[in-house]
């Protein structure tokens, strides 16, 4: 496993852009490290933008993470990463972001 601060990030451009559009890169910087230090067995971190076809003004950025282990279809970490973001952001951020965890079999 990657040490907490070697995680490697992957942001699509356009999903950098948006960020940026959407004047969120302080929220999306402190969920990329919560994202590090709160997964376990966390090997990489994804992240893309979807636009809604019936709200296109209403972007969601994934977080898509990259860990060891099986995958389980109601994950803890994912119910505790969403309970983090709830917890920590008003609506109008936390709406525009979403993690997946991605189980990888050694």
């Amino acid at each position: 496993m990657a040490t907490r601060t070697t995680i490697p990030v992957t942001i699509d451009p356009e999903t950098a852009t948006l960020i940026a559009d959407l004047r969120m890169e302080g929220p999306f910087r402190e969920m990329l490290e919560h994202s590090r230090y709160s997964i376990a067995n966390l090997n990489w971190i994804e992240v893309d933008f979807e636009s809604k076809v019936d709200e296109p003004n209403q972007p969601t950025i994934h977080l898509i993470c990259g860990r060891e282990g099986p995958d389980h279809p109601e994950d803890p970490a994912c119910v505790e990463w969403d309970c983090w973001a709830v917890e920590n952001y008003p609506p109008d951020i936390h709406r525009h972001f979403v993690a997946f965890f991605v189980a990888e079999q050694s």
